[in-house]
């Protein structure tokens, strides 16, 4: 189910896109109409092997820019709180999963374009595939050059498919990012500050967990139950220590149902 609830979004996240997210979709949609032109060419020239190739190489970036332009609303759309299947209790912790529609587009994202280039390596091995502008001494590297990249992204959906990484882990001692990033104790971080995403060459809405001896820095818009609310549950149980076991326990996700992790309005606003 999810749950309609507005929260204030941090004034920080309100420029929507960052530097990193303007580049990455311009990369993504250059390349896609780059490879789809090729694909247009190769049907012209009667290549429909070719034409199915460039395509799926084509639409696998169009799957990439989807993923980028979902996070940015996912920073942004402060209403939709998916929490049936974006937050649950794991063997007493509570875990933030990642969003369903980032997650469903990487996978396709990897598992096309790897197909694409695989069937790319058999059209140039069986000559069905041909490639205007390399002479006959160059087009017989296309073939393993895109065997390899074709195995890579395949690998890529398989291992997004059944990874755990992106998830977040808080329990009463502490937040944990995946089984082997980011970890902090409760007691070590002072407070969760939104990063600045105007002029941000990365990807993303970030969090930083500082002071602390150290800052650590996580990205909170790939979340199933959004960038808004993960950074106002950070927030709440970073001020509440007395409350931390509600980590364990149904009664975080009841917090987060009736929107009472957020106390001070105008914090981050």
């Amino acid at each position: 189910m999810t749950v309609r609830r507005l929260l204030p979004v941090p004034s920080r996240w309100g420029i929507g896109f960052s530097k990193g997210d303007r580049g990455t979709l311009c990369i993504y949609i250059g390349l896609s109409a780059a490879i789809g032109a090729i694909g247009i060419a190769a049907a012209i020239s009667g290549q429909l092997l070719g034409l199915v190739c460039a395509s799926l190489v084509s639409v696998g970036f169009v799957f990439e820019a989807l993923s980028v332009l979902r996070s940015v609303r996912r920073r942004r759309d402060s209403q939709e709180l998916d929490l049936d299947s974006g937050v649950h209790l794991r063997k007493g912790v509570l875990v933030l999963r990642r969003d369903t529609l980032i997650r469903g587009y990487e996978i396709a994202a990897a598992a096309t374009t790897g197909l694409g280039f695989l069937m790319f390596a058999y059209g140039v091995w069986q000559e069905k595939v041909t490639v205007p502008v390399a002479g006959m001494g160059q087009l017989g590297i296309y073939s393993p050059v895109a065997l390899v990249l074709g195995s890579l992204y395949v690998g890529r959906a398989l291992r997004v498919s059944q990874s755990q990484s992106c998830e977040y882990v808080l329990s009463p001692s502490g937040i944990r990012r995946g089984q082997t990033g980011v970890a902090r104790e409760w007691g070590t971080i002072g407070c969760a500050v939104p990063a600045v995403i105007a002029g941000d060459k990365r990807m993303g809405a970030w969090v930083a967990l500082e002071p602390g001896h150290r800052r650590d820095e996580l990205r909170v818009d790939e979340t199933a139950i959004g960038a808004t609310a993960s950074l106002w549950l950070f927030d709440f149980y970073i001020r509440h220590p007395e409350l931390r076991e509600e980590l364990s326990s149904t009664a975080a996700i009841a917090r987060l149902r009736n929107g009472s992790i957020v106390e001070e309005e105008s914090r981050y606003v």
